[in-house]
């Protein structure tokens, strides 16, 4: 799909509202789920019908889950509803933003990369009882969260919106590891390739691999930054009780980024061991020439002298000669082959 590029941004204005990423003919969808401790309801319908539930302050908490950023007019409208700065709603039409965190006080606006079911950017905000999530596209990506809420399982829906908040980014962080799985196993698969078959085919896969893993380790790996600065955060939106959880969340982007750094390293060795395998098999088939061109000079000598048209030319009146000649041809050849491998040439 076509991109609209940043560059469509030159010399505006800050906070202007330019939407950059795949262009979509789709229409962009808004869901809201309100909920408590005892029970959970889902309201869909046209932005018109959602935004005046948000927010609220009788301990419910709104959830807003837009799908297609690319629909400006529901990120204005939400703005309004939520007094959300310029820059903010900038951010979250802008798809090719790096992962981030800030505080604006009255809320909390993060930015990440969710790798499922592709890449895509999921901008997150946390006010006081109200959660608005945006993504790129229409997924399966938070149904985990929203079946937790609407069953009530665990303590998802007594802990408030700091909480779904963190359940959130923790779903974001951990859709990584279904593409970090992928890569590994297409990584053993090279492994075992480059030793067998260590030609254009297996160099393809390892440059299509670290074209992969280039690109996750640019959304993982500000996430161990980003969610470090999300523990020096002195918010009031996010209670003691709630900030343990957080720390969760850095764990996670820790190993994940450690363990595109591991992939990274691998895919280096294992190219290495391919430029090596190729040069080993140039050497041997180099080798073999070189001996089969180092039997055949002695041979080529031999026929060149018998070959020339001497008349007097005393081997040539030999009744035996002839027989005599293949015997010391093929005599002189067996003997440099047997003594080739002998010095563990062949």
């Amino acid at each position: 799909m076509q991109k609209n590029r940043s560059s469509h941004k030159a010399g505006l204005p800050p906070g202007t509202l330019i939407y950059v990423g795949e262009e979509k003919a789709e229409k962009a969808t808004a869901t809201v789920i309100r909920y408590n401790a005892e029970n959970a309801e889902v309201i869909t319908g046209d932005l018109g019908d959602v935004t005046p539930l948000l927010p609220k302050e009788d301990g419910t908490v709104t959830w807003v889950q837009v799908a297609g950023v690319h629909d400006l007019s529901i990120i204005e409208e939400l703005g309004k509803t939520c007094n959300l700065h310029p820059l903010v709603l900038e951010d979250v039409a802008h798809t090719l933003q790096r992962p981030k965190v800030e505080d604006y006080v009255d809320y909390l606006f993060v930015v990440m990369r969710a790798q499922h079911p592709h890449d895509e950017q999921i901008s997150l905000i946390l006010g006081p009882e109200y959660v608005i999530s945006f993504q790129e596209y229409e997924s399966t990506l938070f149904d985990a969260v929203k079946e937790r809420l609407l069953r009530g399982k665990g303590r998802i829906r007594k802990l408030g919106a700091g909480y779904l908040y963190y359940a959130l980014m923790d779903t974001v962080v951990d859709s990584n590891y279904h593409v970090m799985e992928s890569i590994n196993e297409r990584l053993v698969e090279l492994q075992e390739s480059v030793l067998e078959d260590p030609f254009a085919e297996t160099l393809q896969g390892i440059h299509s691999l670290k074209g992969e893993v280039f690109r996750l380790r640019k959304a993982v790996w500000p996430l161990r930054e980003m969610m470090g600065k999300m523990q020096r955060v002195d918010s009031g939106l996010i209670s003691g009780d709630i900030a343990v959880f957080y720390r969760d969340v850095l764990d996670h982007a820790i190993q994940i980024a450690d363990t595109v750094e591991n992939f990274r390293e691998m895919l280096t060795s294992i190219q290495d061991i391919h430029l090596s395998s190729m040069s080993n098999k140039l050497n041997d088939v180099m080798r073999v020439l070189t001996v089969i061109a180092t039997i055949f000079i002695p041979l080529t000598f031999l026929a060149g002298i018998y070959g020339m048209n001497f008349k007097y030319m005393p081997e040539l009146e030999w009744k035996g000669a002839y027989p005599a000649f293949w015997v010391m041809v093929l005599g002189l050849g067996i003997g440099m082959v047997w003594w080739f491998k002998s010095k563990k040439w062949l």
